[in-house]
């Protein structure tokens, strides 16, 4: 049977074909819904005797595309592909992979290729098999929330065989033209927020525009159709099936509780399906919804499960009810109702739920234009089925107030620049938390950050100018990114740990002395270069300076061939390899632990040991048995050289083997586990090969008894004489030792008994003996390893060990555990704490440590969320954390307590509460309802500000009743007289009010000079000094009015430009020395250093700066020797590979071709062909067009360099 595929499927399987021929690589980019799997599965079917490796997100989703392929084809399956998903890819062995042995390989998604842990497996499967072909298929290339990685870069050097958008697929007739209707469902929370905006503007005019436009926003959406309405207008399949996208699983309940309010009009009982497991297969609620052919409504809600290779049949629309998402979200989710081949028109309902989301279709509607131009000018008209569809927004009026009243509530770059040196003023830094917002409500972290991203350009928007650069350079703005200072922290601390240590072998768990954890970056550093030096930002620069301190790469190798000459140096001073657990050579090598994970490692397969390892270790001679094993055996051989020379197992106490061990309690152990049935089948067949007798009451045991019996029968008591004895050995001896091993445990039940009966263990009842024989086996590890810290899931001898340990401490917790039994766990060091409780201590305790040192030091006011301390201990980190637990009621009492000692505050309650505080107390103290101007409160901030804007606030009702409250008591409304300061104050102000109003009468409509000075007043410096304070909250609203009469705003902007003065004295200076003259540093100018100023321009000119100058300007800079020069890195990239062009043609007479075999020629093919596919994109300049028109170049991109 043949496998046929759509036209659009035929045409680019035939170019993989042919790419995967000439470069082994191919990626096909085509929307979710055009069939693509097909492409793949005819590579399968023509290469049915090879081996096709497939690779897919999911299992479902490969077959859900197999049982599509079934159905189209009449019933064909592959049986030649090796499926794996790419989670499993990366948990194979290395042994798996080489079973692999592909003949081709596909990355169905591959953009799911770029996550870090699936990528690894790719990766490790691609570099085993570098020659096999690889085919890619995935709907976008691009991973838009991870630094815009391009995968088909990464991953097929750039071949792309096919790429098609899904608006180009819309426009060729390839996927339905879609219904679109475009609505909102949750609006409240946005006018709220717009609300307290609007009240928190600080200009009243500002204030009334924006109510004006609110006001109008709220009418327009009250007015806007329901989403009853909009449903049964639009959903002419009544009885359809719709898929429901919802964000998470509590966004998709309350949906789905609004599901009788938005489709009763459409159907009164719709049958609705839940899907949100992570494998559709596992949903029993999704088969059903495929199989539901009823006559009422089916609505899917799920998450984001169909977003990729999942196909439902007749679908007859989506309902996006989504927050944000990407790009290839959206797309994927639009893909699911526009299938190629569908009978039916479909309909996608955009329902937003907050007005900023508005308008992601706008993204379709333009990859549709750019495909309709390209048609159309390459004389292609009968491409173009599509060009456009239907758009019902009921919302375009809304969306146009919006932006209106966003526009009238957004900050200026200047307005936002004064909040930044204010806040540079009072903390002496720029080191704000992105959450960060002023007193009056401005986002002044997030646009700190924003002009970070612009300087560094990983922020899209208008570039930063030269003067806005130098003006943040003056307020101490830090340019680098956390990630990179962050990075050369680490870096300084590994170069000390390195001059410390002579190596770069950090422990994983290593924590220098300043709390840098250098064992655990070390090895990040190592797995970023491993795995490619895009990841974690790492760089050829970071791994040559790290190569210089010594780094080591490939550690396990470098670490087994360390320990390996520890064992030979041992092996040649003791002639074997029986070293202790714990013993530690001269050169610090724990040498007994290395060589018990060698042993691990070969036993459990957990870690790869070459078989040239493990001969080397067996020269030395090396038991491969664990220690426990090793310890049996040699006790098993003592017993058996014991047993030889007396043929008995009646072994004295007093009995030592040559390593010193009690022989005789090692054999009363082997007795107690065979009756209590843990002694394994082979230690038990070990044992019967030498006839031990496992049965204690058979042997020296019931004969000691038994004479004890006969005593007690005539004596009616235990209390012996010491003349009497029994094989040389004393009965009193024994009666002793019975009672020693009844406490730990070591005699049997049925002993216990026999000795009960005769009155000599009466005091011990039965649930002591367990007690006693589980303290034993505590005793014995703490006998063995020095401690008893386990974790509670700890295993010792097949006893739980660590849940025993856990149920002693609540029972002392509890008061029910005896003291003898406190005590002898004491002997052992327990910690009565658990491990968990204190090491949380620990940490709180390290916390507060720095945290009361560094208010000592510097103050509160001075700590942020991003603070770290001298010693590199982020104490804002720990704050903030603490803050949280605070906020969920998980901090405890006493770490709460400390705070207020402190009083540092957890939250603005404790802020204001505090301040408060200090005001009442200043109140109290001085008689007086008045703060001096910049009275300063216990942190540092400015008390008589806060205050100022409290007394607002409560004029405004912004304060809680409890507040109020508080304020009444000492007085509010504080009007206490004037003093003659403040009237002394306010009539300097007054004058000099009058003096700036005249001086601007006087030169009204003049551009003014910025150090203008007149009766003694500078101007400008005053206007500027009076905006400061009133945006700071210090004047009163009649100073303000009176103010805002000067007009501020457009005095400023009359002035004399700063480009205008810089531009003077660049003249005067070039001058001076010429035109060719390098600018010196240290000129400043109007605030801005003159040779920044030069260079700043020159980028402009150049381009490399979005900002625009004038053409009298750039006539002015040219006069100077500032004019556009080509030396833009990327364009001088661009001409070196046009000559390369050039040069090719002018030399073979022909356009170059790709080649399998890469070369000169093959690199020239691979840039002519994206330069043709820009073309298509309309991404290239009318001059880079005509000069390759001037080569002759067929900018036609179907008509590959082949």
């Amino acid at each position: 049977m043949a496998l046929e595929l759509f036209r659009h499927n035929e045409e680019a399987y035939k170019a993989v074909v042919s790419m995967l021929a000439e470069r082994n690589k191919a990626a096909v980019v085509h929307p979710t819904g055009t069939g693509k799997s097909f492409i793949g599965f005819k590579l399968c079917y023509d290469n049915s005797d090879k081996i096709i490796c497939w690779l897919s997100p999911s299992r479902y989703i490969y077959q859900t595309q197999l049982e599509n392929l079934k159905e189209a084809s009449g019933g064909y399956e592959p049986h030649n592909v090796k499926f794996y998903t790419y989670a499993k890819l990366m948990l194979l062995s290395d042994e798996n992979f080489s079973e692999i042995k592909p003949d081709y390989i596909i990355l169905d998604e591959f953009h799911r290729c770029g996550a870090e842990y699936w990528g690894m497996g790719v990766q490790k499967l691609l570099e085993m098999y570098p020659d096999t072909p690889l085919l890619g298929l995935s709907a976008t290339a691009i991973r838009y929330l991870d630094n815009q990685r391009d995968m088909t870069d990464e991953l097929f050097d750039g071949n792309i065989a096919s790429e098609m958008t899904l608006g180009d697929a819309i426009v060729r007739g390839i996927l339905d033209s879609p219904k679109y209707i475009l609505s909102i469902f949750s609006y409240q929370n946005d006018l709220d927020e717009y609300e307290k905006r609007v009240k928190n503007a600080r200009y009243k005019s500002m204030r009334d525009k924006a109510e004006e436009y609110l006001e109008a926003l709220r009418r327009a959406l009250d007015k806007a159709e329901k989403l009853d309405d909009i449903f049964d207008k639009h959903m002419e399949n009544r009885a359809g099936k719709y898929i429901v996208f919802c964000a998470n699983r509590e966004h998709m309940d309350d949906m789905i509780d609004k599901a009788d309010e938005w489709f009763h009009k459409v159907d009164k009982r719709p049958h609705i399906y839940e899907a949100y497991s992570n494998d559709p297969e596992t949903s029993k609620a999704f088969h059903e919804f495929k199989d539901d052919n009823s006559d009422h409504l089916k609505l899917l809600y799920c998450i984001d499960m169909l977003n990729e290779g999942v196909h439902v049949d007749d679908v007859s629309g989506v309902i996006l009810l989504r927050p944000t998402i990407s790009p290839i979200i959206y797309k994927q989710q639009i893909g699911r109702a526009l299938s190629a081949g569908k009978s039916q028109r479909p309909v996608i309902f955009d329902i937003v739920n907050n007005i900023e989301n508005l308008y992601s279709i706008d993204s379709i509607k333009e990859e549709m234009k750019v495909a309709v131009r390209y048609y159309r000018s390459h004389d292609s008209e009968g491409m173009v089925v599509n060009d456009n569809f239907e758009l019902i927004d009921k919302v375009e009026d809304c969306k146009k107030l919006f932006d209106k009243l966003e526009e009238s509530l957004s900050a200026s770059w200047d307005i936002m620049y004064e909040k930044a040196k204010d806040y540079y003023e009072k903390n002496g830094d720029l080191e704000i938390p992105a959450t960060y917002f002023t007193e009056d409500g401005y986002s002044l972290g997030l646009w700190i950050n924003t002009q970070r991203g612009l300087y560094r350009g990983t922020h899209n928007g208008k570039p930063l100018t030269q003067m806005q650069i130098d003006a943040l350079n003056a307020i101490g703005m830090r340019w680098q990114s956390i990630g990179e200072l962050s990075w050369e922290r680490y870096y300084e601390a590994a170069k000390k740990y390195y001059e410390e240590n002579g190596n770069l072998l950090a422990p994983y768990s290593y924590v220098n002395e300043n709390g840098i954890n250098i064992g655990q970056w070390l090895v990040t550093q190592r797995m970023a270069k491993k795995n490619g030096i895009r990841k974690w930002g790492f760089s050829e620069e970071r791994s040559a300076r790290l190569d210089e301190i010594g780094m080591v790469w490939d550690v396990p190798d470098y670490l087994w061939e360390e320990n390996y000459e520890a064992a030979v140096r041992y092996h040649r001073e003791n002639g074997d390899l029986d070293v202790p657990a714990k013993y530690v050579d001269s050169e610090g090598i724990c040498l007994g632990v290395w060589l018990d994970s060698m042993r691990k490692s070969r036993r459990t397969g957990s870690r790869s040991l070459t078989a040239e390892q493990i001969s080397r270790l067996d020269k030395l001679g090396m038991s491969w048995d664990d220690r426990n094993n090793r310890k049996w055996n040699d006790m098993f051989r003592e017993l058996t050289e014991y047993y030889k020379y007396n043929n008995n197992f009646n072994i004295p106490v007093s009995y030592k083997t040559k390593n010193g061990a009690c022989l005789d309690t090692w054999v009363e152990r082997q007795r107690i586990l065979y009756r209590d049935g843990k002694l394994s089948d082979a230690r038990i067949e070990k044992l019967k090969s030498i006839n031990f007798v496992f049965d204690a009451t058979s042997s020296r045991w019931e004969e000691k008894y038994l004479l004890l019996k006969k005593y007690y029968d005539e004596h009616g008591n235990t209390d012996i004489s010491d003349d009497l004895t029994v094989s040389s050995a004393s009965i009193k001896t024994w009666i002793s030792r019975q009672k020693k091993y009844a406490k730990e445990g070591r005699l049997s039940e049925e002993q216990i008994e026999k000795l009960k009966a005769i009155g000599l263990l009466s005091d011990i009842s039965y649930h002591e003996h367990i007690w006693n024989e589980r303290y034993s086996l505590a005793k014995q590890y703490y006998e063995e390893y020095g401690n008893i810290s386990v974790p509670q899931n700890a295993v010792y001898h097949e006893f739980q060990l660590g849940i025993w340990i856990y149920k002693q401490r609540v029972q002392k917790r509890e008061g029910v555990l005896s003291q003898d039994r406190i005590e002898l766990l004491d002997k052992l060091g327990i910690e009565w704490n658990n491990l968990s409780e204190i090491e949380n201590a620990s940490l709180y305790e390290r916390g507060f440590q720095h945290l009361e040192k560094f208010i000592s030091e510097k103050g509160i006011y001075k700590i942020r969320a991003i603070t770290v301390c001298d010693d590199g201990y982020r104490l804002g980190n720990w704050i903030s954390n603490c803050r949280v637990r605070y906020r969920r009621g998980e901090l405890a009492k006493k770490y709460v307590e400390r705070f207020r000692k402190l009083r540092f505050p957890l939250d603005a309650k404790d802020e204001w509460e505090y301040r408060y505080e200090e005001l009442k107390a200043y109140f109290e103290k001085n008689d007086t309802k008045r703060l001096p101007e910049k009275y300063t409160a216990y942190d540092g901030t400015d008390l008589s500000l806060w205050f100022a804007r409290q007394k607002r606030a409560y004029k405004k009702g912004e304060l809680t009743k409890e507040q109020m409250k508080k304020f009444d008591d000492i007085g509010y409304p504080f009007k206490a007289e004037k003093s003659g300061i403040y009237k002394a104050n306010m009539t300097k102000w007054l004058a000099n009010y009058e003096i700036v109003k005249e001086y601007l009468e006087l030169h009204k409509g003049e551009k003014l000079d910025p150090k203008a000075e007149y009766k003694g007043v500078k101007i400008i410096d005053w206007i500027r000094q009076q905006r400061n304070f009133i945006q700071n909250g210090v004047f009163s609203d009649e100073r303000v009015e009176m103010f805002n009469e000067l007009d501020p705003k457009t005095v400023l902007d009359n002035l004399i430009s700063h480009w205008d003065i810089m531009y003077e004295e660049a003249v005067r200076y070039f001058n001076e020395h010429g035109v060719v003259a390098s600018v010196k540093k240290g000129i400043i100018v109007d605030g801005s250093e003159l040779c920044n100023w030069v260079n700043g321009e020159q980028k402009i000119v150049n381009g490399k700066d979005s900002t625009s100058r004038t053409p009298e300007q750039i006539e002015k800079l040219k006069k100077i020797g500032i004019e556009r020069q080509v030396n833009d890195r990327f364009e001088k990239q661009w001409l070196t590979r046009y000559e390369e062009l050039r040069s090719f043609i002018a030399e073979n007479g022909r356009m170059p071709l790709t080649r399998k075999i890469k070369g000169p020629e093959n690199s020239i093919a691979v840039w002519l062909n994206s330069q043709k596919k820009k073309y298509k994109n309309g991404q290239m300049s009318d001059k880079h067009i005509e000069m390759l028109e001037v080569l002759k170049v067929d900018l036609d991109p179907e008509k590959i360099c082949r």
